[in-house]
């Protein structure tokens, strides 16, 4: 889970506005981990109010996805400062069916950038058990994926969108299958930052 340290790391930039968004794969194969994603979810949002006494606003918002041909794809909530109203989102949500292991990532990812962040610091934590779709994301079995030819440069856009954005990108690997989808994230990502961008804006890992 992101641990004090590296929250304190991000909100040095500038505490006294946070947009914190939680990005989480609700299809079946997250069934098992689903009670200790909420968990940390619920940790994380705790942690964040109790160390940051001195903060003028901290907003919060969540987006699920499934999969492309899910009957519902995303489940979506925009930036709020009441923070129960997100707990009881995440907890609330339901698990969609997923037709394959690849999932719409890219999708979920599209409806985090289109979000309203407007604070100075701004927090992404993704929680998921499988890559996007498309070659370039996994090493997955061609069975495995539905769109295995979904294109690449819709997703080199978003990575370009969250560096542009200023937007902190921390995943929490459950599965090593992600592996090569956040080692191309990190490539694009890095690809972006200029020069003398400091701080970078990039992908970490959380395990």
């Amino acid at each position: 889970m992101i641990s004090v340290k590296q929250m304190r790391e991000i909100q040095a930039r500038n505490p006294q506005y946070i947009d914190l968004c939680f990005l989480l794969d609700i299809t079946s194969s997250m069934k098992t981990w689903m009670d200790s994603a909420k968990s940390v979810i619920s940790k994380v949002l705790k942690e964040v109010a109790s160390k940051n006494q001195e903060v003028k606003t901290i907003r919060y918002a969540f987006v699920g996805y499934a999969d492309i041909d899910d009957k519902v794809p995303f489940v979506i909530h925009p930036f709020t400062d009441q923070v129960e109203v997100i707990e009881k989102a995440i907890a609330d949500c339901p698990l969609m069916y997923g037709y394959d292991i690849a999932e719409d990532v890219a999708g979920g990812l599209q409806k985090v950038v289109d979000l309203d962040w407007n604070s100075f610091t701004r927090v992404l934590i993704h929680i998921a058990d499988a890559p996007g779709h498309g070659s370039f994301m996994h090493s997955l079995a061609n069975s495995d994926d539905n769109f295995l030819n979904a294109p690449e440069k819709p997703v080199i856009d978003l990575m370009e969108k969250l560096v542009t954005k200023k937007i902190d990108y921390f995943f929490m690997e459950i599965h090593n299958c992600t592996t090569k989808m956040t080692n191309y994230f990190k490539t694009k990502m890095d690809s972006f930052n200029a020069p003398n961008m400091e701080p970078k804006v990039s992908i970490t890992l959380l395990k």
